[in-house]
């Protein structure tokens, strides 16, 4: 009776053992699947679902505690993509892209946020003190994309325009102000494309829109 008592026991122990390695394996297949649910395939940078997750903490650890490091966002246009696109082929597209979201993933900093939205639109996310501090991080990063482009031989010569939005402080909700800053960043790409492309456009917001606006070259 002991050796049957010894032996259920020990095959008590292999069972639960047994399921901790499945609940272990379950759990790390579920981080993985996780992860790839917040990662772009072509490029491996954050795709839009981790951007919007980011950016939304970011907004409320502002509405939180105000004051300090404020919230940026900036959206990047690689210009006169579709022409490099079709004239030169879509691997070297992808390729152009690919070594874009590898530079910028690169330059970007602990409590910074790079990701590829879709097609050859690229957005940040950062935590500045200021509009020039927001405005030197999103030209730090538009240099990286146009310097790592030039230093492919194997893709053609690229340039990339950027406009960017800082948001200060809200009243309203965490979501609308999202709408709200990404909208901003949106209207700065294209002020900045108005100008000529290949530079950056940098405004301040407030919960309803473009306060004021500044050009670099």
């Amino acid at each position: 009776a002991k050796d049957e008592y010894l032996a259920s026991s020990v095959h008590a122990a292999d069972e639960l053992n047994e399921a901790r390695r499945e609940i272990e394996a379950l759990k790390a297949e579920n981080e993985r699947l996780e992860g790839l649910s917040l990662q772009d395939p072509l490029t491996s940078a954050p795709n839009r679902a981790a951007f919007d997750s980011f950016l939304r903490t970011s907004l409320a650890s502002l509405s939180r505690d105000g004051g300090g490091r404020l919230v940026g966002v900036a959206m990047y246009d690689l210009d006169y993509f579709k022409q490099n696109h079709d004239g030169h082929g879509h691997q070297v597209g992808d390729r152009l892209l690919q070594v874009i979201a590898a530079a910028s993933m690169r330059a970007a900093r602990a409590d910074e946020l790079f990701a590829r939205l879709g097609g050859d639109e690229f957005a940040m996310v950062f935590r500045p003190q200021s509009i020039g501090e927001l405005e030197a991080a999103t030209e730090r990063v538009r240099q990286a994309m146009v310097e790592a482009v030039a230093a492919d031989a194997s893709l053609p010569s690229a340039t990339v325009t950027a406009g960017a939005a800082l948001i200060e402080g809200f009243e309203i909700g965490v979501e609308a102000a999202e709408t709200a800053v990404i909208r901003a960043a949106d209207d700065a790409l294209y002020a900045a494309k108005r100008q000529g492309r290949n530079r950056v456009f940098v405004t301040s917001t407030m919960s309803t829109g473009l306060v004021s606006g500044s050009l670099l070259n």
